[in-house]
């Protein structure tokens, strides 16, 4: 293959190393993305999502969402996050990290124990 005759077949190539390349790089390597991940809810102090362990609904656990970039969890847990105690709460110092607990007007699969003894 000639140069000049194939030059769209290598411009579309070398766009494509190089958007695979940093998408690589952004992703993998400095970890640039949000994780989005349910975190330990009191229903006694906090409103709290409902969700449920089994499918019949029986076996239910109180969560709230925590979104944080993946390099802060990185830096809090190291390489192994499934059982990191830190991950649970937002820090104060970090302004990225955005807790979010269930809202009753907009949510229909809410809880919160105190509510429910005071008749609200």
């Amino acid at each position: 293959m000639n140069l000049r005759n194939h030059y769209f077949f290598y411009i579309v190539l070398a766009l494509t190393i190089l958007t695979i390349s940093t998408a690589y790089y952004r992703f993998m390597i400095i970890n640039d993305y949000l994780v989005r991940y349910e975190s330990v809810c009191d229903p006694y102090t906090e409103n709290c999502y409902i969700g449920h362990e089994d499918e019949a609904g029986f076996k239910k656990y109180f969560y709230k969402e925590i979104t944080r970039p993946a390099n802060e969890i990185f830096l809090l847990c190291g390489k192994d996050i499934t059982d990191c105690e830190k991950a649970n709460s937002c820090a104060s110092f970090s302004e990225n990290c955005i807790v979010k607990y269930c809202d009753f007007q907009e949510e229909s699969m809410c809880d919160s124990i105190p509510n429910k003894f005071n008749g609200e």
